[in-house]
């Protein structure tokens, strides 16, 4: 699903945090999906412990799943 072309390194990464998020994801993904640029992407969930189907929906659509404790989700500090 990598928005990522030929051999240059991503321009812009799409960093979607996310916990439970399975019922909106496919939505999102598909907007993202649409998109035309001229520029190399990657897309990267950040995801928090979610229980709800969210990590295999993001399976092969997205570039990285990046899982974190739910404990030390922050929503600031997590984005960054």
């Amino acid at each position: 699903m990598s928005g990522s072309r030929g051999v240059n390194a991503p321009l812009v990464s799409i960093v979607i945090p996310t916990c439970n998020g399975e019922a909106t994801l496919p939505a999102v993904l598909a907007a993202i999906r649409t998109q035309e640029v001229d520029f190399p992407f990657e897309t990267i969930a950040i995801d928090s412990g979610s229980t709800d189907g969210t990590t295999e929906c993001l399976d092969g659509r997205v570039d990285q799943v990046v899982s974190i404790d739910p404990a030390t989700f922050d929503h600031g500090l997590t984005r960054n």
